[in-house]
């Protein structure tokens, strides 16, 4: 029996499969004693384990060891054990999902995972809407680059999308002017123009192309995502309202606003601007107001 009782635990994100591998290293003779204790059981190092031993050493995994995202654990499913001439190997996998607050209509969601040093590593932009018809296929949403025929191409936040329209799909137009007779305006497709934004309903036939069942034209209040991040240092506490932030990217340094709508959390606990203490580290959202930056949001990292 060795003096020193250590396990290791290695956990890797798989973005291809959107989830969490997590690898435990233990000492076979720390283990069977463990179990042993608790559950009156020996993992016997041979390659195999019993299905009833396999459960008891779940239990003892999933009582010592938490996974979490904000306030919701996150459950390990079991994958496989194997030994070594001293240690046991066992590997679990772990899905991530995190709710999000959806409003009717449009919404344009980006997604941004953050490195262990806090820079940003991959950003995706999720295009999603909400409507109360059961039969909404996929959505294409973005301007109007170019029109031949029946055939739009549009620029989304994902690239470039090519849209064909059909004899039945249904085009929502926005009114005319009031100085614009209806009769001669255009219809349909004719009635869309270069620069358009276009929220297109229908069947993806591949990941860039779409037969649509409906096109709402938009020329007013385009749908735009004007929230923006950083992860930063925060230099200065708040001293009325006001704050500087040092970007941990390329040591920019930025002055904040607090105002009303500001939420402030801290390991989703909700935090006060006191808690804001110089050199704590935070992830901001927040817009521009004419020359301020408003602070939507603060993530005090732990």
């Amino acid at each position: 029996m060795h003096p020193v009782h250590m396990s290791l635990v290695n956990i890797d994100y798989l973005p291809e499969d959107k989830e969490f591998s997590i690898l435990f290293k233990i000492y076979t003779d720390d283990l069977n004693q463990v179990l042993y204790h608790y559950y009156g059981i020996n993992i016997v190092g041979n390659n195999s384990a019993s299905d009833e031993n396999i459960k008891q050493l779940n239990t003892y995994i999933s009582n010592n060891f938490k996974i979490a995202a904000g306030k919701k654990n996150i459950k390990p499913d079991f994958t496989s054990i194997r030994f070594d001439n001293e240690s046991t190997w066992i590997q679990y996998r772990a899905k991530f999902s995190k709710e999000i607050e959806l409003g009717q209509g449009l919404n344009l969601v980006e997604v941004i995972s953050i490195l262990p040093d806090f820079k940003q590593d991959k950003k995706q932009t999720l295009t999603l809407l909400v409507s109360g018809d059961k039969s909404q296929g996929a959505v294409f949403a973005g301007t109007v680059k170019s029109i031949f025929d029946t055939y739009l191409t549009i620029t989304t936040p994902t690239g470039q999308k090519n849209l064909r329209s059909q004899k039945s799909t249904n085009i929502i137009l926005p009114p005319a002017p009031k100085d614009q007779e209806e009769a001669t305006s255009p219809s349909g497709i004719k009635a869309i123009r270069v620069g358009d934004y276009l929220i297109a309903e229908g069947e993806i036939s591949s990941p860039d192309e779409m037969t649509t069942t409906k096109i709402e034209v938009l020329r007013e209040d385009k749908p735009q995502n004007n929230k923006k991040l950083m992860v930063g240092r925060i230099l200065v506490s708040p001293r009325q309202n006001l704050f500087s932030v040092k970007d941990i990217t390329n040591s920019e340094i930025t002055e904040f606003a607090l105002f009303k709508n500001t939420q402030i959390t801290k390991v989703d606990k909700e935090a006060k601007p006191q808690d804001l203490t110089k050199d704590a580290n935070a992830i901001i959202i927040y817009h521009q107001d004419g020359d301020k930056n408003l602070v939507d949001l603060i993530y005090l990292l732990p």
